[in-house]
């Protein structure tokens, strides 16, 4: 039996991203304040930077796609090693954060150099690099 088959990978991805928008909007105007205003700010501020730092440290650890439990464990472990215990939703909820800051970060921070037409090359980070061969040749 000849059937129509139809893509629905668009209209997936389409619903997805809808989605994925609609819960970063209630994060940031519904579960992070209410999250705020249970904690003291020194409390909420060492928890943050300490699972900021955690993020930061599994991220390089862990590159690979598929490995978001070791990298959950990872940021768990940080926090009890400093003596913080927290439920599994506040560790989600300050992941999400530090994830979001960092990306944010990156967007921000890109080097130089990516932001140059494919193909051309920065020759004056090239000449003032002291690691570079051309170094010894800028005159």
């Amino acid at each position: 039996m000849n059937g129509i088959t139809i893509d629905i990978t668009g209209i997936v991805i389409g619903v997805l991203g809808v989605i994925l928008a609609a819960f970063t909007t209630w994060f940031t105007t519904k579960a992070l304040p209410w999250l705020k205003a249970r904690t003291s700010k020194a409390q909420w501020d060492l928890w943050k930077t300490v699972v900021t730092t955690a993020v930061r440290a599994a991220e390089e650890i862990y590159r690979y796609e598929g490995q978001g439990e070791a990298k959950f464990a990872y940021v768990e472990d940080a926090l009890r090693k400093a003596g913080i215990v927290l439920d599994t939703d506040k560790v989600v909820q300050l992941i999400k954060s530090a994830v979001t800051d960092l990306r944010l970060e990156k967007a921000y921070t890109a080097p130089p150099a990516l932001q140059l037409p494919p193909g051309e090359v920065d020759k004056d980070a090239l000449m003032n690099t002291s690691a570079s061969p051309l170094a010894d040749l800028k005159g």
